[in-house]
């Protein structure tokens, strides 16, 4: 079996959780001053998911599920 990757990243979803965390200036500065990878991962739960239970909802979950969050994190605080 194959190691799934997109434009160098984990995944797809790890891509696009980088994308856009570090697209908006003040979300980047927001992103880059979390000392833990569980604060990264938290911070964007809070960006994205609602309040309220639904299909929408969990499929945006079970997406994040897959975010590779150490990697973002790594990526962060390197620049």
């Amino acid at each position: 079996m194959t190691k799934e990757t997109y434009n160098g990243w984990t995944n797809r979803e790890t891509w696009l959780v980088n994308l856009w965390l570090t697209n908006d200036e003040e979300t980047y500065n927001q992103a880059k001053e979390l000392e833990l990878v569980s604060d990264l991962q938290k911070f964007t739960e809070d960006l994205v998911l609602g309040e309220e239970a639904s299909l929408k909802e969990d499929l945006i979950g079970s997406a994040l599920g897959r975010v590779d969050y150490a990697e973002i994190f790594r990526a962060i605080h390197e620049e």
